[in-house]
């Protein structure tokens, strides 16, 4: 059933005749704090274009989409896209699910509101990703656009805040104002040129209501206005290129600096304003001057700010003559049987279960090196950020661009990687429980590491089992998963039993070192050294010879 966003609500000032606020003032002021921006077509299109609507899951706890009227001089919108749109008094971060021609029905058009922005030009969710994302809607019982604000790295959606600012009635009421406290309120509430939300004010000053505050708008001693936050975006840089108008011009007059640079632009086809001053220190003349006479001119682009590159210490490490390593007849089998289903394309879920150093990480590798080889992509779960670090090092000698996505990233980092993986840039990612959602395409292997870690487990709303959530996105994108483990879950060791999933066992370590050796002893029968029957007679000699050995022991 769509839902549909109605609520009107009037200006900062609430429509008081004595404000000596006006519409314009407002619209100055939502530029001046960078609110709106609106995605328009040509003017000369817009009669053009036929009355539609556009069905969207919104950021909140509430069940159902909502509807909202599209403006006619909007371009095409995909499935997926983030959309900012008015909810009751805020604007929050929704998602295209999909455009109709008719409103829903028994709605008066009239009712609808429109959206104010588009967030993006592309869209992160494909097809097979939507469909995963409403399966966790309605598997774990969360509403759809929390679930798809989840999925995006953090901070990223935008959200809306009311914020108040002083305005020169305010003032002048504040230096008239006999209570300390309210004089000190708004001063307060003065000192802030951004403004300062109803909570900031409430926690600072227990004595302000939210009456109080809402009275003081009536007056026009406050103005208020949404703010928003979040909406993490790539930062951009500022470069040089040639200009192609005029690529002969006279360059004998220039400085000798000015040369290098030039030189330089043009064996590198561009340069950024920051590469130019590692090389020569400051440019700016040097720029001026090469802009002036229509050498050089200036333009933008994305700021790498993440990425395998930028991680020199782990690539190659760990992965010194592992290329020549041959793999051992189980390993060997695993790898042969899970290649087979990469091939034909099948979701085929399989337990890799084999002791510490039995050489699962190798079966992982081997497999999404199988993969890459197709022109597929690889999705690694851990379930420590800890652990990525050692992954990558292994996964380094595959010498393709890796993703890392976890929450010890920086946010824009997460950004730069999310949106590198759903461009194609970088066709393997490695990560926590939250890479599961990441925006790869055309899947060809995912492999969940120590499958029956229960950090899979997302303690905070939308909660989700990554593990879980990673098989139903094999089977959604056609593709095995392969599950490893020393000591499988519950849950797995049933399914494997039943003979939904098969199963691999590695049974000795990969490499010459042997297993530890185990003795259990029983100690019904066995001595003890100790009053409180803690220590046993043989533990006990076990530590006095191990120690003989300058030895250490773990107890």
């Amino acid at each position: 059933m769509r839902k549909q966003a109605t609520a009107g609500y009037g200006n900062g000032c609430g429509g008081v005749s004595a404000c000596t606020a006006t519409a314009e003032a407002g619209r100055k002021l939502q530029g001046r704090h960078g609110m709106l921006k609106y995605f328009r077509m040509s003017p000369a299109t817009a009669w053009e274009t036929a009355e539609r609507y556009v069905e969207v899951a919104v950021a909140v706890p509430l069940p159902g989409t909502f509807t909202y009227r599209l403006p006619p001089s909007w371009g095409e919108l995909l499935p997926g896209q983030r959309l900012l749109v008015p909810f009751g008094p805020r604007r929050l971060t929704a998602f295209v699910l999909a455009v109709h021609d008719e409103p829903p029905e028994g709605v008066p058009v009239e009712r609808l509101r429109e959206p104010v922005d588009v967030l993006e030009d592309e869209s992160f969710f494909d097809e097979k990703m939507l469909e995963l994302l409403r399966w966790v809607s309605t598997y774990y019982r969360w509403p759809l656009g929390e679930v798809m604000a989840g999925a995006l790295p953090g901070d990223s959606n935008v959200a809306s805040r009311k914020t108040f600012i002083l305005t020169d009635e305010g003032r002048e009421a504040a230096a008239r104002e006999p209570e300390e406290w309210l004089r000190d309120a708004l001063f307060f509430i003065g000192e802030k040129k951004k403004g300062v939300t109803e909570r900031q004010v409430l926690n600072r000053f227990p004595a302000v209501k939210a009456s109080t505050l809402a009275s003081w708008e009536r007056r026009c001693w406050l103005e208020a206005y949404q703010a928003d936050t979040g909406g993490k975006k790539i930062p951009k840089e500022k470069v040089y290129r040639l200009d192609p108008r005029n690529v002969d011009g006279a360059v004998d007059t220039l400085s000798p600096k000015a040369r290098k640079v030039l030189g330089y632009v043009m064996a590198k086809g561009e340069a950024s304003v920051g590469e130019l001053k590692v090389e020569y220190g400051s440019v700016a003349s040097s720029l001026k001057t090469l802009e002036a006479r229509g050498l050089l001119v200036p333009g933008t682009r994305e700021k790498a700010v993440a990425g395998l590159a930028e991680l020199p210490e782990l690539a190659g490490t760990g992965g010194a003559g592992a290329a020549d390593f041959v793999l051992n007849t189980d390993q060997a089998l695993a790898v042969e049987r899970i290649a087979l289903s990469i091939d034909e394309g099948v979701f085929a879920p399989a337990l890799l279960q084999g002791v510490t150093g039995s050489g699962k990480t190798e079966v992982y590798i081997r497999l999404a090196q199988h993969a890459l080889a197709r022109g597929k992509s690889v999705l690694v779960l851990v379930p420590e950020i800890a652990l990525t670090p050692q992954l990558i090092s292994r996964f380094a000698r595959l010498d393709v661009e890796i993703a890392v996505l976890h929450s010890a990233l920086a946010s824009t980092q997460r950004f730069d990687m999310f949106r590198k993986a759903a461009r194609g840039e970088a066709r393997l990612v490695i990560g926590a429980r939250s890479a599961v959602f990441a925006p790869l395409r055309d899947l060809g292997l995912i492999v969940v590491d120590e499958e029956h870690e229960t950090s899979y487990k997302q303690e905070e709303a939308p909660r989700y089992h990554a593990r879980d959530t990673a098989l139903m996105r094999g089977k959604l994108s056609s593709c095995p998963v392969v599950l490893g483990s020393a000591t499988p879950s519950l849950e797995t060791r049933y399914n494997t039993d039943r003979g939904r999933y098969s199963r691999y066992f590695l049974p000795k370590r990969a490499t010459s070192a042997s297993m530890a050796a185990v003795k259990i002893v029983d100690l019904k029968a066995a001595p003890f050294v100790d009053e409180g029957r803690v220590i046993s007679e043989p533990l006990h000699q076990a530590i006095l010879d191990t120690l003989a050995r300058r030895q250490q022991v773990i107890i």
